[in-house]
């Protein structure tokens, strides 16, 4: 587990978020043209690939998503998820 305790830069997290999304959706091959305006929708995000994705989260940057006060629309874009990092960490954006 990647639990950092010093303030990541929002173009860090942006980058890392990135990665874990290319991951979970098995895209390598278009992970250059992913970026933080990327629309997830637009990529064929599914229920499963959103699972994997808040799980990379939760595991890189030590955070969690309460189910039940979870907006769905942190899952509009990479930069979204990124600010959502962000701002579960207690940084500014």
């Amino acid at each position: 587990m990647d639990n950092k305790s010093e303030t990541l830069s929002r173009a860090d997290v942006v980058g890392q978020v990135r990665d874990i999304v290319v991951e979970a959706l098995r895209a390598q091959k278009m992970a250059n043209s992913i970026g933080e305006e990327t629309y997830l929708e637009n990529l064929g995000l599914d229920s499963l690939n959103i699972v994997d994705v808040f799980l990379g989260i939760e595991q890189k940057f030590g955070v969690e998503f309460d189910d039940e006060e979870l907006d769905l629309s942190v899952l509009e874009t990479v930069g979204t998820l990124a600010d959502f990092v962000m701002q579960a960490k207690g940084q500014a954006g």
